[in-house]
């Protein structure tokens, strides 16, 4: 029997089961009611099974019928996305990519990426949806988004297939009036020298994070990744962070340390960005917990549409 006739099939026993009638299901299907009951008939026979209970109104599913329609429906979805990926590979020069991921990166690292992706890929058109860790797993898991960029941590993995992309520094920041920085020289940082990379290529000192034990933390809000990083860095250290003001940007945090609020981690990288005020000491606190995985996430078992493979291969050259 030809795979087409078995896909036919398919797709007529489930226009029945979805119209919960043999008649309706035929007049969608442009055949005759007779001509549909037979080939359900062929199909009952060639696999000695029942599919639908025809004594009930509106007609029902066998559990055999039900195990056929699951197993119908779950091989005429992958066969359309296979064809809509033969499609596509004709000309990868088109589709669509949906892109799930923080305020953080879709201001300053997507831009660029997206623009230098555009001069390779001019025709496939790119999505960026800012959202908080829930929503971007929820966007993720129900196919809104086609990847997501995120700290590992904030993650489903139950539900996400994710790939190494990037390690990021995290920096304690301090108001440069703060009354003891003065004194804590080791481990210090100012912006040119995160901008010139002093801390990269020079000096590699740290500091404990028990120098800064009664200070009060600014944070990010809570069930966030920073937020759980500041708890477990200052609780490895032997003591208890004291939370005060709480911020839902990095740069608002940034801001409110220059104000002379508190202390605050803060993404090395966003460093680079700011404007050097001369008012702020970066700290390279000695601990691992400072250092975390930027990871790039596809759906688990779904297999991506060539615009998605295609924007995935790039972004991780980059």
């Amino acid at each position: 029997m030809g795979r087409l006739l078995m896909f036919q099939e398919m797709e007529y026993i489930c226009a029945i089961w979805d119209e919960k009638s043999f008649t309706r299901a035929a007049e969608k299907l442009f055949i005759s009611q007779p001509a549909l009951s037979a080939m359900v008939r062929r199909v009952e026979t060639r696999w000695g099974i029942r599919i639908f209970d025809r004594g009930s109104k509106p007609i029902s599913l066998t559990p055999a019928g039900e195990k056929y329609i699951e197993s119908a429906e779950h091989i005429l979805k992958i066969a359309s996305e296979l064809s809509e990926s033969f499609r596509q590979l004709d000309d990868l020069n088109t589709g669509r990519v949906t892109i799930g991921t923080s305020d953080y990166f879709s201001s300053y690292y997507m831009p660029e990426i997206l623009r230098d992706f555009r001069r390779h890929y001019p025709g496939i058109e790119v999505d960026l949806l800012a959202a908080d860790p829930l929503q971007r797993n929820k966007l993720l898991r129900e196919e809104v988004a086609d990847v997501l960029i995120s700290v590992e941590n904030e993650i489903d993995k139950t539900t996400a297939a994710i790939t190494a992309w990037k390690q990021e520094h995290l920096m304690l920041a301090v108001s440069r009036d703060h009354r003891t920085v003065q004194l804590l020289t080791s481990g210090r940082y100012t912006i040119a020298d995160i901008k010139n990379g002093e801390h990269l290529h020079g000096r590699k000192d740290t500091i404990s994070i028990t120098a800064f034990s009664k200070e009060r933390f600014l944070s990010l809000k809570k069930q966030n990744d920073i937020y759980d990083r500041t708890l477990k860095i200052c609780r490895d250290a032997g003591f208890e962070p004291l939370f005060d003001n709480s911020a839902s940007l990095q740069i608002t945090a940034y801001h409110m340390v220059r104000a002379g609020l508190g202390v605050a981690f803060v993404r090395e990288d966003l460093l680079r960005h700011v404007v050097d005020t001369n008012d702020v000491y970066l700290y390279n606190i000695d601990s691992p917990d400072v250092y975390r995985n930027i990871c790039i996430a596809l759906k688990m078992n779904r297999q991506a549409p060539p615009a998605v493979e295609a924007f995935y291969k790039f972004l991780r050259t980059r």
